[in-house]
């Protein structure tokens, strides 16, 4: 978030954090060097020889930057040593590699399908349909399994031959015992390579049938998905302790982990891991056992490598706050569709083509002695270090980063003592496995400058990242606490302590002025509070919290998308102009084409009528669609006119800025004062009437603060 940090502790990081936002997976460019050899490191703190070390060569000696000790090793010269001229290298010790691994069953990731055989009729039909062809994408070699729940959880038997599937039933009231999983053999029946068992696989699939009748009917019927994971996870910790066919024990591996997917369409009502769906005494007892036990399976499963996936269907409540830790943990995610249509069918094969690519197995982050990391965000975290993702005052953090993919982000935030030292330094340690099955670590250091001066350390900031980081901490209290309005006080109080610190009185306004360099970072702050995010655009809970879960580990780019969506606006004769996101860009000679990453909004103003208006149109459409065919989860597009019932999906995500004086819409939205005055008043006047204050009337009324461009307006 910065180039340059205090050498003093007197920034306050719950006002401004200071950290960084880590993609562990995400391989640079260009590629790092790849050094086949053991890395080098400090007798003292174990810390990697780097860039920035201090090498004395002719008595092949080096200074650590983290400790300050004294090493001796073998020769060292920086021209044909990359680990001293580079950033970022790649380390594949051969010592490390793990050994007996080309004698294991399986090579490839395991998937598990796990479906909810309660939901409609309709949405069955469709989902058999996308699973039948998410098989026909899976590596040959790839081992699957099928798991079938309702009151009870059935297991597939991938040998079976014949015309229907043969299943092992389990009862779904109570977690099975270790007599009952005896019947499981992971490696000869019920798991086995795409390539042995394709047939079998697709007719547990057509098995599932589903309930006729109405959503209550539907609801009504017990659901044991508790007992239907802890099956997935027997099939996998199976595959790999089962023995040879000698009877020999398997040699010792590393997990090639994999994906459990699972397909539901309401909350898991029946057996461990139930929702509770009452709000009486009893039920919190409930909850807490829920809880405990969704989390020990977390554990095992990020043990395994494997990450959770859920996709659920329909309109029905699911109790995503009471699933979300096994998913959140093992670097899964929740997606959440209407119904089992086109993108549903892309996201699974999407999510199921990212598990053959780099696995993550742990992360290490070193940091100079005046550094500390205080906070961590992300998968794996909230399993080892417990509550609300602090941890203590540490040089020195490790953790499990499970079966993450490269588009995943973890958030880590640091605080800062009195230094006299002119640089401290960050090491980021990522050890992963390479599809050709290496073991790899990528090892990256950064130095950063010190400063006693306020106004080079506010220049240095990078307010995109700063705003994600602070954004990720309100969100994950959101989550935690449950009551928004807490959470919209505490972002209030943040930005009047930024004004505070950042800013002077104004004596004749009696308000606060806040320094222009910190303008963006407030914006981008009073969006996170009118957007999806923290305010009741979003009004079912589960929906609310797939979304907040998707943000905490979203990748950086899309993060900031979720955060401060990106306005383009089209005009007749082709023109571009990137925009705030402020419904002052609702110009009815224009198109709009509005990211805001889950969701990519086209509106049409009403005078973008003609021939050459729908060329564009048909550009812009288009060029929605590309950007939401490469993500994942994909993005929903939205197509509507001004005026309709749809157009309230995006005036809602917009600062109501149309509410300001005309001489304060100038500051921050300059086009619009290129606009004839009666032209600019029919504009404003036509604009939604919102209780939502725009950011001056936020700012100023109820936080007594303004920026510096216009504190005398």
């Amino acid at each position: 978030s910065t180039e340059r940090v205090p050498n003093t502790g007197e920034l306050d990081p719950d006002v401004l954090p200071i950290g960084f936002l880590l993609s562990p997976l995400h391989t640079p460019i260009p590629a790092p060097p790849l050094l086949r050899k053991e890395p080098t490191t400090c007798n003292t703190c174990r810390a990697y020889i780097t860039s920035h070390t201090q090498i004395h060569v002719p008595s092949s000696t080096w200074t650590c930057v983290f400790c300050g000790s004294k090493n001796r090793g073998a020769a060292l010269e920086p021209d044909t040593s990359p680990e001293l001229s580079t950033m970022t290298v790649d380390y594949v010790d051969p010592a490390r590699q793990t050994m007996g691994r080309s004698s294991h069953p399986t090579q490839h990731p395991v998937h598990l399908f796990v479906v909810d055989d309660t939901q409609s009729t309709e949405h069955i039909r469709a989902l058999k349909k996308n699973l039948a062809a998410v098989v026909e994408t899976l590596h040959p070699d790839a081992r699957v399994g099928f798991v079938m729940f309702s009151n009870v959880a059935s297991v597939a038997q991938m040998n079976s031959s014949g015309t229907h599937c043969q299943f092992d039933v389990f009862p779904g009231h109570l977690s099975p015992s270790d007599d009952d999983l005896k019947i499981l053999d992971p490696l000869g029946v019920h798991t086995a390579p795409v390539s042995e068992c394709k047939e079998a696989l697709l007719r547990a699939i057509s098995s599932v049938r589903g309930i006729r009748g109405n959503d209550d009917v539907r609801q009504s019927r017990r659901r044991c998905l508790g007992v239907a994971l802890e099956i997935a996870l027997a099939l996998v910790d199976g595959v790999y302790r089962s023995p040879q066919n000698n009877g020999a024990p398997a040699p010792p591996v590393v997990p090639v982990g994999g994906q459990v997917l699972v397909f539901f369409g309401s909350a898991c009502n029946y057996g461990p891991g139930a929702v509770p769906l009452s709000s009486d005494v009893r039920a919190v007892d409930e909850a807490k056992q829920s809880h405990e036990f969704l989390s020990s399976l977390s554990t095992h499963f990020l043990t395994l490598r494997m990450a959770v996936h859920l996709f659920a269907t329909g309109y029905a409540p699911l109790g995503l706050n009471f699933l979300q830790p096994i998913v959140v943990t093992t670097g899964g995610k929740t997606l959440l569709y209407n119904e089992c249509d086109d993108n549903h069918r892309e996201d699974v094969m999407k999510c199921v083509a990212q598990s053959n690519g780099e696995r993550g197995t742990a992360l290490d982050v070193v940091t100079s002695g005046t550094v500390k990391v205080t906070r961590v965000i992300g998968p794996g975290v909230m399993l080892l270090q417990g509550k609300e993702a602090k941890v203590d005052r540490v040089n020195n953090f490790s953790c499990s980063i499970g079966p993450i993919t490269s588009d995943t982000s973890i958030s880590f935030y640091l605080e800062m003592e009195d230094t006299v030292a002119e640089s401290v330094y960050i090491q980021i340690r990522v050890s992963f496995t390479s599809p050709s099955g290496e073991s790899v670590e990528r090892v990256l250091t950064k130095r950063l400058e010190t400063t006693g001066n306020f106004d080079i350390f506010v220049s240095s900031l990078d307010l995109k990242v700063t705003s994600v980081l602070a954004a990720r901490h309100l969100v994950l209290v959101a989550r935690k606490v449950g009551d928004s309005r807490k959470i919209l006080t505490a972002l209030d109080d943040q930005v009047r302590a930024i004004a505070h610190t950042f800013g002077q009185f104004h004596l004749e306004s009696g308000v606060h002025v806040l320094a222009p360099e910190m303008s963006s970072f407030v914006y981008n702050l009073f969006l996170l509070k009118i957007g999806p995010l923290l305010s009741a655009i979003m009004q079912h809970p589960d929906t609310i919290d797939a979304m907040r879960c998707l943000f905490l580990h979203a990748a950086p780019d899309a993060a900031q998308r979720m955060l401060v969506p990106t306005v383009t606006m089209y005009g007749q004769n082709g023109s571009q102009d990137q925009v705030r996101c402020e419904t002052l860009a609702l110009q009815s000679d224009y198109i709009l084409l509005v990211d805001h990453e889950t969701d990519i909004f086209v509106w049409s103003g009403r005078a973008t009528t003609g021939v050459e208006f729908d060329q564009v149109r048909e550009q812009v459409v288009a060029r929605a669609h590309e950007l939401a065919r490469h993500r994942y989860p994909h993005s929903r597009v939205r197509v509507f006119k001004e005026g309709s019932s749809m157009a309230r999906w995006l005036e809602c995500r917009l600062v109501p800025s149309h509410k300001d004086d005309f001489r304060l819409q100038g500051h921050f939205f300059p086009t619009i004062d290129q606009m004839p005055q009666p032209m600019r008043q029919e504009l404003c006047q036509k604009l939604p009437k919102t209780d939502t204050p725009s950011l001056h009337q936020w700012l100023l009324k109820e936080l007594e603060v303004c920026v510096g461009v216009y504190a005398n307006e």
